[in-house]
């Protein structure tokens, strides 16, 4: 199946990572307390899924990701790369036009998540869930921009994780494909601090890049497939692309965008899991790409 269609096939409504982990407490997003809050950071992923054994296997393979399923409870699992938590995977049954719904989350520190709620609203997007507290992760909501691109806001209860250089397997970027860049840009101003700032893409297009207090926080692309409904991409490093992508059919996925020189020298692909959810790996820096590096 086409990337286009497949990604059209990604309808953006209700993400139910707050009603499937209703009752639940959660981990902290850190071990340990940082008293440290990052307005702009996207701290947390979370995968909405309907085959939560099929994913871990998944991931499992792809990343080397391993597994927390919490106590008490079949319907979140933590997720942790290197001893450290990286995201949660919540179970939803959801279905659109009869088709079972799945997709990543990344959810952004912001200062008051009130607030940002009620600039949502103001800018005609849509709230999903919450605003809603809960225990020992913080204050959270689910929200759509006026484009229908889901994603988070968050105030953690102990502080956000500390900048630090993303490792392979780990959460490298965060990216919005819309329809409109120069409406985006306003759009997340208003929401989230962002400041636009354009760059030169490396084998391709300019590429505009979000930053908030000066740092690169996520980036924004137009939308390079017409048919396919505004949304938040999010990237893993990897150290070979190629190699990654030679595992996903064998796990289950597909792929949707295999590695092409066309596209920032063959350093970027994008897959997507058993259940549908859309992934993208990528290698970083771009210099001194190469096809002889381990994965």
């Amino acid at each position: 199946m086409s990337l286009r269609r497949r990604l059209a096939l990604l309808s953006v409504t209700v993400s139910l990572v707050l009603p499937a982990c209703s009752g639940l407490r959660l981990s902290p997003v850190t071990p340990k307390p940082t008293s440290q809050w990052i307005p702009g950071k996207f701290v947390w992923h979370d995968l909405i899924t309907h085959d939560v054994s099929a994913v871990k296997l998944f991931y499992a393979g792809i990343f080397g990701w391993r597994f927390e399923d919490l106590p008490g409870t079949d319907s979140y699992t933590l997720i942790r790369h290197d001893g450290r938590m990286i995201g949660g995977i919540a179970y939803s049954d959801r279905k659109v036009d009869g088709r079972p719904v799945s997709q990543w989350v990344g959810l952004v520190s912001v200062p008051d998540v009130d607030l940002a709620v009620a600039r949502v609203r103001q800018v005609g997007g849509r709230v999903y869930a919450g605003p809603r507290d809960i225990p020992d992760r913080g204050r959270l909501a689910i929200v759509g921009d006026p484009e229908g691109a889901v994603f988070g806001v968050v105030r953690t209860t102990g502080g956000d994780p500390p900048d630090r250089e993303p490792g392979i397997g780990d959460w490298l970027w965060n990216e919005l494909w819309s329809k409109d860049s120069e409406a985006a840009g306003r759009v997340y101003s208003n929401l989230i601090g962002y400041e636009l700032d354009e760059h030169e893409e490396v084998g391709g297009p300019p590429y505009d890049v979000f930053k908030r207090d000066g740092r690169p926080r996520a980036g924004l692309l137009v939308d390079p497939f017409p048919e396919v409904t505004p949304y938040w991409l999010p990237y893993v490093r990897v150290a070979n692309p190629a190699a990654v992508v030679a595992k996903v059919e064998g796990l289950g996925g597909q792929v949707l965008l295999a590695p092409n020189p066309e596209h920032r020298e063959g350093t970027v692909a994008i897959i997507a899991d058993p259940t549908g959810a859309e992934v993208a790996i990528q290698k970083w820096p771009i210099d001194g790409a190469g096809a002889d590096d381990d994965d």
